[in-house]
């Protein structure tokens, strides 16, 4: 079984070799294939990647190239993390806005818009080649803002995907946390991904304690209590910056 990780010259990667680590009886897999578009970073990633599977005792065929379509071929799941235009792009998405005093940020406001912009050609192109050489496979997204790329590639592109978010999940604990409740007795309804997001329902021990979490959260947030209150629903933190 064959993964694909497009922006495999990411920060990120250590993280995911954790997890395919963690979770191998889970998804064995046999060959890892790391493609990203700056060959330096990819080598230094692919080196620390052979590494980390080989100190676990993984065996893993572990592959790179700078050739997308070629990485492609025969993949099962392509894992993608990219920064069109890198550090120097997201500098700028962050540093314009401020001069506006509205908060830089790579998922929200114009900083997200900005990225969005570049970001959604790429991942369509990316779609593309995958319904060409690996139509089976799922792709999943972890690049940003990853809510407006999954709506991009369900509007636009007949791959099958995922968009994923590690922040429902620590926003949900956050709340069970501030009720003092401990993550296994409670439930979270949330609805939305990425940084435009709501909870809304909460249940412990089975009972619907939606406007006790609510009260909990209120003034703590960084957003206005009132307004939750208002709401009766409980939005990702991140919407202070909208």
């Amino acid at each position: 079984m064959k993964l694909v990780i497009v922006g495999a010259g990411s920060s990120y990667i250590p993280e995911l070799n954790g997890g395919m680590i963690e979770n191998d009886e889970t998804l064995p897999f046999t060959e890892g294939c790391l493609m990203d578009v700056d060959g330096e970073r990819l080598e230094t990633l692919t080196g620390l990647t052979e590494r980390m599977l080989a100190k676990a005792g993984l065996r893993v065929d572990v592959t790179s190239t700078t050739d997308r379509r070629q990485a492609l071929a025969r993949a099962v799941f392509v894992s993608c993390l990219i920064r069109v235009g890198g550090m120097d792009a997201r500098i700028n998405d962050e540093r314009i806005p401020l001069k506006y005093s509205i908060v830089g940020q790579e998922t929200t406001g114009p900083g997200g818009m900005m990225k969005a912009l570049r970001t959604i050609p790429v991942m369509l192109e990316l779609a593309g080649d995958m319904t060409e050489s690996c139509p089976e496979a799922w792709l999943i997204n972890y690049t940003n803002p990853s809510g407006i790329i999954a709506a991009a590639l369900g509007k636009h592109s007949d791959v099958r995907f995922a968009g994923l978010c590690s922040g429902p999940m620590e926003w949900s604990r956050s709340v069970l946390d501030l009720l003092g409740v401990d993550p296994p007795r409670g439930n979270v309804a949330w609805v939305g991904l990425n940084h435009l997001g709501f909870a809304t329902q909460v249940w412990v021990d089975g009972e619907d304690v939606t406007g006790q979490a609510v009260e909990a959260v209120a003034d703590r947030w960084g957003i206005d209590g009132e307004w939750l209150r208002t709401l009766g629903a409980i939005p990702a933190s991140y919407l202070e910056y909208y």
